[in-house]
């Protein structure tokens, strides 16, 4: 296969498999179709699928911690938050850190009283902000240049966003355990066996390509949603929280153009990690989290 004709089909391929429009049988159809294809894309591409869902939909809202100057170790930082985390990244030059934590009602006075906690004895500065908007973008496949590998354009197909200021009460249990089935970045093969349950709890598909070592989180008064490699951004109660996803030679580009307070971060556990819905929490039709307590003794 030519490279013109493979980058023609893989771009054709992608449409069809984040097509939101398609029925169930349809993209079931094109999965098992084009598995083959999409298992070279993940080779030769790093092509990544990320089914859309939120947590609002399960009766859960966010909320975001940025912490700058802090004398705590990521690992500690991971571990404080660890029951309650959507993701973590922590700067590879800094010490700052953010994430993102799922809350319901009853939990966010507990998180209240670690936040001031850590800010009273200086362990951290800390901010808190309530999510308040969830929107994730799916990028036009024809504007990736499959010869070169690079992005020549920043359109986007898709836009998926979820207020936060309507939380759903109407799920199933089991609609809360298959969500984990399709976590982001699940593989494709399982993605595709558990496609026929997990299409009701979706909202679509967007998808990452390249080999994309570094994670940038920005914060700021508005969303960075021009850039190809945006997944994804937050609206927060002052400002919003954009992630996107660079190459090094991208970075270093982007740290030229934005000045920004950004975290910089890497894919690795040490400095970044991401948790499906804590469905362990979840009992009797409820979520019932634990108290977050923070125990610190000076080495």
């Amino acid at each position: 296969m030519s490279h013109a004709k493979a980058s023609t089909n893989y771009a054709e391929i992608i449409s069809e498999v984040i097509n939101k429009e398609n029925k169930i049988r349809l993209i079931l159809k094109t999965f098992g179709i084009k598995r083959a294809f999409l298992t070279q894309l993940r080779k030769d591409y790093s092509f990544r699928l990320y089914p859309v869902f939120f947590s609002e939909d399960f009766n859960l809202s966010k909320r975001v911690v940025w912490c700058r100057n802090s004398k705590l170790k990521y690992s500690m930082a991971m571990s404080i938050f660890d029951s309650v985390m959507n993701l973590f990244r922590g700067d590879i030059e800094t010490s700052s850190f953010v994430t993102v934590l799922f809350t319901d009602s009853q939990s966010k006075d507990g998180l209240n009283e670690v936040i001031n906690y850590l800010n009273d004895l200086g362990l951290a500065e800390c901010e808190v902000f309530n999510v308040r908007k969830t929107v994730k973008l799916t990028r036009e496949p024809s504007c990736f240049d499959f010869e070169k590998g690079t992005w020549v354009c920043g359109e986007v197909l898709n836009t998926y966003g979820r207020d936060a200021s309507v939380i759903s009460n109407s799920f199933d249990v089991k609609d809360v355990i298959l969500s984990n089935h399709i976590y982001q970045g699940e593989n494709i093969r399982k993605l595709i066996h558990h496609l026929p349950h997990i299409l009701p709890t979706i909202q679509g598909f967007t998808y990452t390509l390249k080999s994309n070592d570094y994670i940038v989180d920005v914060i700021g008064e508005e969303p960075l949603d021009t850039f190809p490699n945006t997944v994804w951004y937050l609206k927060l109660d002052r400002r919003y929280l954009t992630e996107i996803h660079l190459s090094k030679e991208e970075l270093y580009k982007f740290s030229h153009l934005c000045k920004r307070d950004s975290i910089i971060s890497i894919r690795s556990e040490s400095f970044s990690k991401a948790k499906p819905l804590p469905v362990e929490f979840f009992k009797e039709g409820i979520w019932k989290f634990p108290t977050i307590k923070v125990v610190y003794q000076e080495m």
